[in-house]
């Protein structure tokens, strides 16, 4: 890593300042820049110096200064990922800026200290940036990605103001704003406000109050919009979703700022429930989808009052036993990862970091609304692949160009076919557009043996699998059912380029999901640990928990990792320190991560538990010294 010194960003500064005095010229080059993006869909060519050079006076022009340095990382190339940390504090909101050179097309992802995806852009262009607020401090992480192309890559932090919210790719580099589908309010009708009174009702048997009037928005099919949560983690809350008038099926579900859903509503039915007790106060979304029909629907919430103990089993339940035993136990796995989360500040969770996707703009506004008041487009197919395809890079796979999938509807299946080369490993994604609620995905190789399978997709699915080594091409076969919902598909295959098998005697799967876990913790600059001897474990039945010791030492950060075989789709970890339950993952997949920073040596213990399919798991500790 390498930084421009301060007296060659005085000298960059200079050149600006030049340039504004000569007037036409300064002009010239923007112009020109937005040309060569414009031309036959060619990417877009940046100076990175020029463009250093003119924001760092724009950004103080608005309240902002820059944190250090400019830094630069020279000769990257698609796929090629690196990572730099930055200690960031709750006084401040920063603007995190990165310029690659030679039309490079680069992402950036920002990792809070938990390593939670907080913010991303993962437009196609060479100027990726996030604004932020962080509502804790510490370590935070940028993951810089060049997805296409190769040059050099430039990134910069600035210290900005609370109030500038402004979307700097938009008044900056003057790109045009995603056209989206204004949200159009709706009145409410009587005969949906005494479902939802009836609904409230059964609630408040289980200590739940209402949050406000509900609000309407106009859908049409097929539709998805979103809601930003700001909610606190020492209380449970409900979100519905009711259709009104010529609207028959609707689905809500939430998720975390990485697109990652977090509770979904298994069942069928015209209004949807999700409930959630939240672990972290993390940016977390409401998704709101229309599956059929055209109209408005209507967004509702309920929540318990601080640190109510006695109403928090009830809470994990279902007042209505209309959102199925999936939805009660993903509150439950919810509730039991952080038992002493405090409140924050004004920059509570939802208020300060959104993804940006290929296509899309979206930023932050600071409310403390549980639910904001404005919503945006749920991410499309061209999104929803992005988002994933640029996760499955950060963990070390090559490959995933997107090939078409065609349309399915709900209920509806097909079989895709790829071929690989045996002794190697591979992952193929599946994404949908916005009506796609919920994908179920099997890998079979041609015998017809299962080699891996993700019944807990939801707009997206990703299964992994390391065909026996052969001399000979092996066709795979993926199975996707479009359990919930129904639109277009897209699919890509990955390849994993480090071997089919690792320490501890781990192969296929288990290496796999082990490997990826690995691969993205050595970029946060964490690496194997020996206060725990990892092993091989066996869960024989779903629901099984087992607990294993752990001492930590003071004064470093953990990474603690489990994973689970192709048998197990929903793995549970959580970390306690006695009867107090100090850190969780409840993501539904079967790979969970829990960091931990230990201020005092102490014996603590974690639980692994199968929420969903039994077999094989392993765990692994990584450290990261100050």
């Amino acid at each position: 890593m390498r930084s421009l010194s301060l007296s060659i960003a005085l000298l960059l500064l200079a050149f600006a300042l030049e340039a504004v005095g000569m007037g036409a010229h300064a002009q010239r080059q923007p112009e020109t820049s937005h040309e060569r993006a414009s031309s036959e869909g060619s990417p877009r060519i940046l100076n990175p110096e020029t463009e250093i050079a003119r924001l760092i006076p724009f950004v103080r022009a608005r309240g902002g200064a820059l944190v250090d340095k400019v830094y630069l990382k020279r000769d990257l190339s698609a796929p090629e990922v690196f990572t730099h940390r930055f200690e960031l504090s709750t006084s401040r909101c920063v603007l995190l800026v990165g310029l690659s050179s030679g039309g490079a097309d680069l992402n950036l992802s920002l990792l809070s200290p938990r390593g939670r995806v907080v913010a991303s852009d993962l437009r196609q262009g060479p100027h990726p940036n996030v604004r932020y607020c962080p509502p804790e401090p510490g370590p935070h992480t940028a993951r810089f990605q060049v997805s296409a192309g190769k040059g050099n890559v430039y990134f910069a932090l600035f210290n900005v103001p609370s109030s500038y919210r402004a979307e700097l790719s938009e008044e900056f580099w003057k790109e045009p704003a995603k056209a989206e589908s204004p949200a159009e309010a709706s009145a409410l009708d009587p005969t949906t406000r005494r479902r939802i009174e009836v609904l409230g009702e059964s609630l408040e048997k289980d200590g739940f109050h209402s949050i406000g009037e509900a609000r309407g928005v106009r859908f049409s099919e097929a539709q998805a919009r979103d809601f930003r949560l700001n909610l606190k983690g020492d209380r449970c809350y409900v979100f519905a979703t009711f259709a009104g008038r010529g609207v028959e099926d609707t689905h809500a579900s939430i998720l975390g700022p990485d697109e990652i859903e977090v509770v979904s509503d298994p069942d069928r039915r015209r209004d949807s429930i999700v409930r959630l007790c939240p672990i972290e106060e993390e940016p977390l979304i409401l998704r709101a989808r229309l599956l059929k029909g055209s109209g408005p629907i209507f967004i509702a919430g309920w929540q318990t009052r601080p640190n109510e103990s006695g109403v928090s089993a009830r809470a994990q339940g279902s007042a209505t036993n209309s959102s199925g035993a999936r939805d009660a136990s993903s509150s439950e796995r919810a509730r039991r990862g952080d038992g002493n989360a405090q409140e924050r500040s004004a920059h509570s969770a939802g208020a300060h970091g959104v993804p940006r996707t290929k296509g899309s703009s979206r930023h932050a506004a600071v409310r403390s609304d549980i639910i904001d008041q404005q919503s945006s487009e749920g991410a499309g197919l061209d999104e929803s692949y992005a988002m994933r395809r640029a996760d499955l890079i950060a963990r070390g796979y090559h490959g995933g160009d997107p090939r078409d999938g065609g349309r399915l509807d709900e209920g509806e299946s097909r079989e895709y076919e790829f071929r690989v080369r045996g002794g190697h490993c591979y992952a193929v994604l599946v994404a949908g557009d916005a009506g796609v609620a919920r994908l179920v995905l099997t890998a079979r190789d041609s015998a017809g043996g299962i080699l891996d399978r993700d019944l807990e997709g939801a707009q997206s699915a990703t299964v992994r699998f390391c065909p026996t080594p052969s001399e000979k091409d092996e066709t795979i076969r993926i199975g996707v059912t479009l359990a919930r919902g129904g639109g277009k598909l897209k699919l890509g295959l990955f390849t994993w380029p480090r071997g089919v098998r690792g320490p501890f005697g781990l192969e296929g799967v288990l290496y796999l999901r082990l490997a990826e876990m690995s691969h993205l913790l050595d970029l946060e600059a964490y690496e194997p640990s020996l206060l725990l001897d990892s092993s091989i474990g066996t869960l024989h039945r779903e629901g099984e928990r087992i607990a294993h010791p752990l001492r930590l030492e003071a004064g470093a950060c953990y990474a603690l990792v489990a994973v689970g075989d192709e048998f197990i789709s929903d793995l549970d970890l959580t970390l306690f320190d006695g009867e107090k339950r100090i850190a969780g993952d409840s993501s539904r997949n079967a790979f969970p991560s829990i960091r931990h920073c230990q201020e005092q040596t102490r014996d603590l213990r974690f639980e692994i538990t199968a929420r969903r399919g039994r077999g094989k798991y392993f765990y692994q500790l990584f450290v990261r010294r100050p």
